[in-house]
């Protein structure tokens, strides 16, 4: 108890009463003072903002993002040149085979894939998938060089 009367003693006397507020407490053994809670304090730091300022974003926020992020690499994967689009048949690496239970029909892939892709690969998708003398869909599946992951 001692100890708390001079820390507060000499908080007094060696600095500016109104720096510190009316944020100290004590617990019987120490004294305390939030000065992260003080709306002065984040302009007094180096880098921007206090650690207690920030909340976690919420989950469907941090959802929307990834999603984001993930359809714009799905984007950026399938619109690269090694994805040869063509009338008659679709080579696509070995990845797509892994969905093949999902996509039983080629003209599913094909949909499915469209809408990830540039503009001129979802024409010639568009000519395979309608009624205008798009012939029957054949996919073709890359091996994949698992060599290149090392």
């Amino acid at each position: 108890m001692l100890a708390v009367e001079i820390g507060k003693k000499l908080a007094k006397k060696h600095f500016i009463h109104h720096v510190f507020g009316e944020n100290d407490f004590e617990d019987g053994t120490h004294c305390y003072r939030l000065l992260e809670h003080e709306p002065f304090i984040s302009n007094c730091y180096n880098f921007r903002g206090s650690t207690n300022d920030m909340e976690p974003q919420d989950a469907v926020m941090v959802g929307q993002k990834l999603f984001k992020i993930m359809t714009a690499i799905l984007e950026s994967y399938s619109s690269d040149d090694h994805s040869r689009v063509d009338y008659m048949r679709i080579s696509q690496s070995e990845e797509f085979r892994r969905y093949k239970e999902d996509f039983s029909e080629g003209k599913k892939l094909l949909k499915w894939i469209m809408s990830y892709v540039d503009a001129n690969k979802a024409g010639l998708l568009t000519h395979l998938l309608g009624e205008d003398g798009g012939g029957s869909v054949h996919i073709v599946y890359q091996d994949y060089d698992w060599s290149i992951n090392s």
